[in-house]
């Protein structure tokens, strides 16, 4: 999840770059970059109360804010489609995350299986 947190802040400075660069963008592009940008600060608190949920040994609640955080990479990416031939200048950034957290959720449902105990005989 660390990983992922640090991937999530990384791409917060790629999206300020993107905006402040003063490259092309017309007021669309510009739109959904400013909805990404909200959409992954978001992230980085859900990411960090989800580890807090992880190391409590609330698992549901991390799987929970994980997921989030992956939906928000696909509205990320999805928000420049909704314009014919808009492409987004995100896609590897939106990918990275969403594999990352994927992985993450991985890791969390594994370690919330209750393994059975051993019955002596």
């Amino acid at each position: 999840m660390e990983l992922a947190l640090t991937n999530t802040t990384n791409t917060i400075s790629t999206v300020e770059k993107l905006i402040n660069s003063g490259d092309s963008f017309d007021k669309y592009a510009i739109g959904c970059l400013n909805d990404c940008l909200e959409l992954y600060s978001d992230a980085v608190s859900v990411i960090q109360d989800a580890i807090e949920a992880f190391l409590l040994g609330e698992y549901d609640v991390a799987n929970l804010k994980i997921s989030a955080v992956m939906e928000n990479t696909v509205t990320c990416q999805y928000g420049f489609r909704e314009k014919e031939g808009e492409v987004t200048p995100l896609t590897n950034e939106n990918y990275g995350v969403y594999e990352l957290s994927e992985t993450a959720l991985c890791i969390i449902n594994l370690v919330s299986l209750e393994l059975p105990s051993s019955q002596s005989n």
